[in-house]
């Protein structure tokens, strides 16, 4: 028969209060996921059924949910380039994301070949709107998509970097 000291008992006390706090945190994270992923889904998904049955809501949200996947998302982009147009005057110049880049419908009507060119309005690239443009009135940009998108969104605050030629 081994007989333990008192603080060898303290000891193990202290371990197993650790080791039972450390296994109930693991149990609730994981709980934690279980529910944010399926419940959440579940919650959105019925979230989003609503809102697509109210009659003036829907038409809009399904508008807004189509630009944010097309923007926003994961896939690929929309957009295939950026590109300077002469906007809303001459002599003032706009930068747009080419959505299209033959528009056969209105090319044929104009019998000139014309691009879709997204024109989005700064701090929100949602809020913005399409223009078809004669491909010879678009100016080609040498940026990302990505880097055009902050360039509008920040107002033009975020320059993309362009090296300095000496």
């Amino acid at each position: 028969h081994t007989r333990f000291s008192g603080n060898w008992l303290l000891l193990f006390n202290i371990m197993g209060i650790i080791c039972g706090i450390f296994c109930v945190l693991i149990i609730v994270t994981l709980i934690g996921l279980l529910i944010a992923n399926i419940l959440g889904r579940t919650l959105f998904v019925w979230f989003e059924t609503v809102l697509i049955k109210l009659p003036l809501i829907s038409n809009f949200y399904g508008a807004m949910k189509q630009l944010m996947e097309m923007v926003f998302g994961t896939g690929k982009s929309s957009f295939t380039r950026v590109v300077l147009i002469e906007y809303p005057r001459k002599g003032a110049y706009t930068i747009g994301f080419v959505t299209a880049e033959d528009n056969l419908l209105i090319g044929n009507i104009i019998d000139e070949t014309m691009i879709n060119v997204y024109l989005s309005a700064a701090f929100h690239v949602a809020s913005g709107f399409m223009v078809v443009v004669p491909v010879r009135n678009v100016i080609p940009l040498s940026i990302s998509i990505e880097d055009g998108l902050k360039l509008v969104m920040s107002g033009g605050f975020i320059s993309p970097r362009q090296e300095v030629i000496s």
